[in-house]
């Protein structure tokens, strides 16, 4: 089970990544996060869930950044996960991606938290 549980709730696009994430993991989560920001008519905050993950494969991080480089309606990206080498792969991902709007947490309440002010900020400025 890879990424799952989407979720939008007023330009917060949520989800969960759970287990091994492969490439066509990564490709349907793109597809999702692009379609999201196509019809929203201000940028989204994705929330990322991955505190059930376990391992992101390289060419599914491939896909995350080629992803992010091309979704240009996307305000930031908020990953939650505990696991220590998933944090580090969301912060190289991260930065690999031109952009830097990728924000990694410990706390799934801050993540949250930060996830709406982000969305809000955006609200606020339009």
């Amino acid at each position: 089970m890879p990424v799952v549980d989407y979720t939008m709730c007023e330009n917060v696009l949520s989800c969960r990544e759970v287990g091994r994430v492969d490439s066509g993991d990564a490709r349907d989560y793109a597809g999702i996060v692009a379609e999201a920001a196509g019809v929203s008519l201000q940028p989204i905050v994705v929330f990322i869930d991955a505190r059930d993950a376990e391992f992101i494969t390289p060419d599914a991080a491939h896909v995350f950044v080629a992803s992010a480089e091309v979704t240009d309606n996307v305000r930031c990206y908020v990953v939650v996960t505990h696991d220590l080498v998933l944090k580090q792969t969301s912060r190289i991902l991260g930065v690999r991606n031109r952009r830097g709007n990728t924000h990694v947490f410990d706390s799934y309440e801050q993540a949250l938290d930060f996830a709406w002010e982000q969305a809000q900020l955006q609200a606020a400025t339009r």
